[in-house]
């Protein structure tokens, strides 16, 4: 992996994990040395689905949305069909609004845009990715303690 690939896929797990924590989901783990097929991985807990599709489609979003903006494509997201956070995505959001689902994805997108400007948000998501790429695996527990603040370094 070169190291821009390495570092905007450090930004597309962490931004997942972030947005995870941020809306009351568990991090299981983070990696960078995923199953074949995957780049990275960002494994969340959740208990009850059907109830928080919400926050499942932001978390999801979150990933392509970050690396997007990294490697400042056209539109600022990493395309259709070239992730497969957007298979999941699209899922989601026909889970939770049915035929309008293109606008739950649209209105999911506005949602991470806004969470991920928040300066508190990107300085958590670099601090996360930056740890990611040092130790290629975080454990939840991990997650935590530097979305909280605390450094390994």
């Amino acid at each position: 992996m070169r190291v821009r690939d390495a570092y905007g896929t450090a930004i597309h797990e962490a931004s997942h994990a972030v947005i995870a924590r941020r809306l009351h989901l568990r991090v299981d783990h983070v990696t960078l040395t995923p199953p074949k097929g995957y780049a990275g991985l960002c494994s969340v807990v959740v208990s009850n689905l059907a109830a928080r599709r919400r926050p499942v489609l932001l978390l999801t979003l979150a990933g392509p949305w970050a690396e997007g903006r990294h490697l400042h494509l056209p539109g600022g997201v990493l395309p259709e069909g070239s992730d497969s956070d957007w298979n999941a995505a699209v899922t989601l959001a026909r889970a939770l609004a049915g035929a309008e689902w293109k606008l739950a994805l649209s209105t999911g997108f506005k949602a991470v845009a806004q969470l991920l400007g928040e300066p508190e948000v990107q300085a958590k998501v670099k601090a996360v990715a930056m740890e990611l790429l040092d130790r290629r695996v975080l454990t939840g527990a991990e997650v935590d303690e530097v979305y909280r603040g605390a450094h390994f370094r």
